[in-house]
């Protein structure tokens, strides 16, 4: 089983709400984007000749002290920032740039009535689990 199986099969296995989405050369990320507007985490596989690869893990929604979470949960996440450009753009540069057929971007509800943990909790799980199978981080994620 390679890594990308194990980390999904995690994130299904542990969260019933979860879903996935694909981002093509032609796509607007606002219109194919399925993930709701709750907490949880998500993966971005660059997929080149039918061979997925998990490129970013991610998280969104950070909890204040208070016990509420923030405004920007998954689906603003997603369709916000990375390395200070909009997604929909830094989607579209990474697919001409890599020369991808295209993005997927599977998604999983953290925390809602059936679950109670944390994003940044999980987040830190799914790094971990990929750096014990490959000693890295995806290639895309800059830190943890």
């Amino acid at each position: 089983m390679t890594v990308e199986e194990k980390i999904w099969d995690f994130c299904k296995n542990s969260f019933a709400n979860n879903g996935s989405f694909a981002f093509t050369k032609n796509s607007n990320l606002a219109n194919v984007c399925n993930a709701p507007e709750l907490p949880g985490v998500y993966l971005i596989y660059a997929v080149k000749d039918k061979l997925e690869q998990i490129v970013y893990i991610g998280k969104a929604g950070s909890m204040e002290t208070d016990g509420i979470f923030k405004d920007q949960k998954l689906r603003g996440r997603i369709n916000n920032k990375q390395k200070g450009m909009k997604r929909q753009k830094f989607f579209s540069y990474k697919l001409y740039e890599e020369q991808l057929d295209k993005l997927i971007i599977k998604w999983c509800i953290t925390y809602n009535e059936k679950s109670n943990k944390l994003p940044g909790f999980v987040e830190g799980q799914l790094l971990q689990l990929y750096f014990e199978e490959t000693g890295k981080l995806p290639r895309w994620n800059e830190a943890f």
